[in-house]
């Protein structure tokens, strides 16, 4: 039996499993008084404990070239005896594949007792300026698991700064009347 698990000596099946994974027992049971003496039954059982899969968002920043990676976490809530998987895909939201990210798909693999992957995405660097974009995440067919958090939002933070003059029109002047209005440069950096 998984930790935290007992059969009581009246026949039940208490606690609160401590390990994900299939457990096979037996409970043999004697019955002294039958006519013909003792009487005794065996059954076999297999208890299945299912983990819990959850993936969370993330947030990278965009970059002005090139691909940054962002890491995606995944976790089992515990550890399997047994080997767990998931399927994984993602998805356009305002980001869309190939131009701001790199879509991928697959299958991540949790070995016995594991209970932490990290999924590489790749996003593409650009020098536009242009609002925070998002793109996700979907897990599908878990085996030996189940389906805690499916879907996480992934966030390309946008590093890139248009460059603003202010004010974009310039008040009236009057004749014979100092004039002073300064013009700044809004977004540079550094």
């Amino acid at each position: 039996l998984p930790s935290g698990m007992m059969l009581t000596s009246d026949g039940i099946l208490r606690g609160i499993p401590g390990e994900a994974g299939a457990y096979a027992f037996e409970v043999t049971v004697t019955d002294s008084n039958t006519v013909n003496g003792p009487s005794t039954a065996t059954q076999s059982y297999r208890l299945v404990v299912l983990a819990s899969i959850t993936v969370r968002g993330s947030t990278v920043v965009e970059g002005d070239s090139g691909a940054t990676t962002l890491s995606v976490e995944i976790r089992l809530d515990a550890p399997s005896t047994q080997e767990v998987r998931v399927d994984y895909a993602t998805a356009d939201g305002s980001a869309v594949a190939f131009e701001d990210y790199q879509a991928t798909s697959g299958t991540l693999v949790f070995a016995p007792g594991q209970t932490f992957q990290r999924l590489p995405l790749r996003v593409n660097g650009d020098a536009d300026a242009e609002p925070d974009e998002y793109f996700l995440v979907a897990l599908s067919n878990p085996v030996n698991a189940m389906l805690d958090r499916s879907e996480a939002q992934l966030t390309i933070h946008d590093d890139d700064t248009a460059l603003v003059l202010d004010p974009p029109t310039l008040p009236d002047g009057e004749l014979g009347t100092r004039y002073d209005q300064s013009i700044a440069l809004v977004g540079a950096s550094g």
